[in-house]
């Protein structure tokens, strides 16, 4: 069975107040949601979902909890930035060609670099039914509907994260540029990685929270895209010569498709060219290995932090990516193709954390959507998921073919 990305969008908007809420000192009405989602995660980077290399303990325990989707597709992009009409499409719960009208004359909005007016949101929906919405990491999507988050953290990256610096001076993730939630001021944080600035403020929404409201938390990573780069300690768990290739590299693609040399990934500061040696790709492969074991130490984080604030088996955590990423498959880099590398994301789409008892009632997926709680028939586009996923009363786990 394969999935469409836009369909996470209704996979959360169910009719939450039926959902049970664990014992907590303040229980919100309806559960929170936890909407975490990665830029460029190809979908063999979950160790849980058979890859014996990466390591990513957070993720395994979301798999081991929850439904994962081990076939799930990007649509491919019309637009770039293939990323932009990934997160729109996500955002509205409506596929690329139905973002925008087809007599819409802007091309920027019908190809689906922007939400124009009109359209619902998730997080607008969330916040109607009662949500307090928050929105923190990576800002690439033109919505002109209104934004429907009511607070948020750091936004980033402001202008392009590939700038170059002076030798010895941080440069890419460590020197990202952001603008606070409400505010036109440009910060640094020099020497830091964007995945941890971003997990600090995912992480301090949630401690502050005293459970008066449910929240919806939107956690947009920048990793793994490239610069591929992560804390040295991390890039240590992942020597160069230990890493495998993939079983389609070669060094050139080939032939030529029109689009091989739009851009180039950069590994730290260098730029990664054709045709591709077996060393410098087993380099990259490596160091976006640790951008994910990264960012997954984050996500144990953001775990944590609901533990403490007794919240975690009260909260829905979705997990994905906007697209794949190619690392020498068909001598490709980047993401400009629609391979199977490229095309599908990692994606753990529902989870509740909880330690004991029964799991299945947490998973059920709901195919009711916002339809039912008042919403224009026009803002889910999906097959009915439920009858896909539910069989004689028992939750499919990992969703195949």
């Amino acid at each position: 069975m394969k999935t469409i990305l836009h369909s996470l969008t209704a996979l959360l908007l169910v009719p939450l107040a039926a959902l049970p809420a664990a014992d907590t000192p303040k229980p919100a009405s309806k559960p929170n949601i936890v909407f975490i989602f990665t830029d460029d995660q190809r979908f063999d980077t979950i160790a849980a979902l058979g890859n014996p290399i990466i390591k990513t303990p957070n993720l395994d325990r979301l798999v081991r909890s929850g439904v994962s989707f081990r076939n799930h597709y990007i649509m491919g992009g019309t637009w770039g930035a293939v990323c932009m009409p990934s997160r729109n499409m996500m955002l509205t719960g409506r596929t690329l060609f139905h973002i925008a009208p087809p007599e819409e004359p802007s091309p920027a909005i019908y190809k689906g670099g922007i939400v124009p007016p009109g359209n619902i949101t998730l997080p607008g929906q969330l916040r109607k039914q009662g949500y307090l919405t928050f929105f923190t990491g990576k800002s690439h999507n033109y919505v002109q509907s209104p934004p429907f988050f009511e607070q948020g953290g750091r936004l980033g990256p402001i202008g392009s994260i590939l700038k170059p610096a002076p030798e010895g001076q941080p440069t890419g993730h460590f020197a990202m540029e952001f603008k606070r939630w409400g505010s036109t001021q440009v910060e640094v944080h020099p020497g830091r990685h964007s995945t941890d600035v971003f997990g600090d403020d995912a992480v301090e929404f949630i401690e502050r929270q005293q459970g008066e409201r449910p929240f919806f938390l939107y956690l947009a990573f920048h990793a793994p895209h490239d610069p591929i780069m992560a804390p040295p300690e991390y890039e240590a768990m992942y020597p160069a010569e230990k890493m495998q290739l993939p079983h389609s590299f070669v060094p050139n693609h080939a032939f030529e498709t029109g689009s091989l040399n739009i851009r180039s990934f950069v590994v730290h500061r260098e730029q990664t060219l054709a045709p591709y040696t077996p060393e410098a790709m087993r380099k990259a492969i490596g160091i976006y290995y640790a951008m994910i074991t990264h960012l997954d130490a984050q996500v144990g984080r953001v775990l944590a932090a609901l533990e403490a604030k007794g919240q975690l088996e009260n909260t829905i955590i979705a997990f994905s990516s906007d697209n794949g990423f190619s690392l020498g498959d068909h001598g490709l880099n980047h993401k400009q193709s629609v391979y199977e590398h490229l095309a599908r994301p990692a994606t753990i789409p529902r989870a509740r954390v909880a330690e004991t008892g029964p799991k299945g009632n947490s998973y059920h997926f709901a195919a009711h959507l916002a339809i039912e709680q008042g919403t224009e028939p026009r803002a889910v586009s999906i097959p009915q998921l439920q009858k896909l996923l539910v069989k004689q009363g028992q939750v499919i786990r990992h969703a195949k073919r």
